[in-house]
């Protein structure tokens, strides 16, 4: 890239019509591709501001941010809330969820059914030696 090809951030406000705080924080968080900070000032690539695409805004961005967040404590096995709200098009990862859920289910069970079996056992062992 030429040093034609970058502008600065004033460029960027008076192009995209957003507000110099906006765009630094676009170029801080890497928002901007190829942004680079240069005697602390930004010179931005023309061609990423004008493929720089917003993402959800305001509900739709709190929504797309818990499920992402409920998605990993699933993956995690921490929870199974993720299962609420989840549209359509995730019924796979909901049977996946389900079946690990199942598994782990499982899991306790034997551990209880064990533990149950060494109590009775120690029960027994009880009982014999106060006789």
């Amino acid at each position: 890239m030429e040093i034609q090809d970058f502008i600065s951030v004033q460029e960027a406000v008076k192009i995209s019509g957003y507000n110099g705080r906006t765009i630094s924080y676009l170029c801080k968080h890497g928002k901007l591709e190829g942004a680079v900070k240069v005697a602390n000032r930004w010179l931005i690539p023309r061609k990423a501001l004008e493929e720089y695409q917003p993402g959800p805004q305001g509900y739709a961005a709190v929504w797309e941010h818990r499920r992402a967040a409920q998605k990993v404590k699933a993956e995690k096995g921490e929870s199974a809330t993720i299962m609420r709200n989840m549209p359509e098009s995730s019924y796979e990862s909901k049977i996946d969820i389900e079946r690990e859920l199942l598994r782990r289910v499982n899991i306790l069970i034997r551990k209880i059914d064990s533990l149950e079996k060494r109590f009775d056992s120690f029960e027994k062992d009880q009982c014999t030696d106060e006789a």
